[in-house]
């Protein structure tokens, strides 16, 4: 089964699409919610993190927490989990930072410029790969921080807006609507502000894209809502085959600039 999982930037419009399927393969494509227009980038085969990985607020850098725990698949020259940064729609690394387990990873960028690494609580002490400098990049580990230090409560951009309840679910307001998000059943409901139930949306990610239209995963499409309530679909990458892919020269590189889009 495919699914789908959106990291949306802060400040531009663009988000990093996360595909999942089948089992342990993975995919990155670009999207600009602006022209809705994308751009499918790297396979990898392995386990990925969305929920630990950021998208930089200029849409340009994914910062995602990975691992292969097969001996097969395993990489020589990194740990069996790992954080690294990459160009999106890309997952060759320019920064990595190698973890070893699962109990730490990922992270959330502060700015373009500065990063948050989780390293794991037993193996404290940031190090980066030597082949894999953080170049640029500001670099700090949450646990190193005082608790009195806003940074550490720093958390990805894709976060942002949504409130926590007491029910463990989580709601995010816009305008006038409301939607709830039910991790135990799973899915979606949108409401009114004021708790009328208009919509339940069976989807694996919603949430509002940068014009303010409400964007749903459902299996591997990408789908937004209309007006009049119906759903129109964006992106379907539910046919996508694995191929490899290697990262072209301007994502291996600190210093080189994008190509036009």
């Amino acid at each position: 089964m495919v699914r789908l999982y959106v990291l949306m930037a802060r400040e531009a419009p663009v988000a990093a699409i996360l595909r999942r399927g089948p089992r342990k393969l993975w995919r990155v494509v670009r999207w600009d919610t602006e022209r809705d227009e994308f751009q499918r980038g790297q396979w990898f085969r392995g386990s990925l993190y969305p929920e630990r990985s950021d998208v930089s607020p200029d849409g340009r850098l994914l910062l995602y927490f990975a691992g292969k725990f097969r001996r097969r698949d395993a990489e020589s020259d990194a740990s069996t989990t790992w954080t690294a940064v990459s160009q999106v729609p890309y997952l060759t690394a320019l920064a990595l930072w190698p973890v070893g387990d699962t109990w730490g990873g990922g992270g959330a960028f502060l700015d373009n410029e500065t990063v948050v690494v989780d390293t794991s609580c037993f193996r404290p002490g940031l190090t980066h790969h030597p082949l894999h400098p953080p170049g640029p990049l500001q670099v700090f580990e949450r646990s190193a921080l005082y608790f009195s230090d806003p940074r550490k409560a720093a958390q990805p951009g894709w976060k942002d807006g949504w409130i926590r309840l007491p029910d463990e679910s989580a709601i995010k307001r816009h305008a006038d609507r409301v939607l709830r998000r039910h991790p135990r059943r799973g899915g979606y409901t949108l409401e009114c502000a004021t708790g009328e139930k208009l919509l339940p949306i069976p989807a694996n990610w919603a949430d509002w894209d940068h014009q303010g239209r409400l964007a749903a995963t459902i299996g591997g499409t990408l789908q937004v809502l209309s007006d009049d309530q119906t759903w129109t679909t964006l992106l379907n990458l539910e046919a996508d085959r694995f191929e490899p892919i290697e990262a072209p020269a301007w994502a291996q590189r600190w210093d080189a600039p994008q190509p036009p889009r």
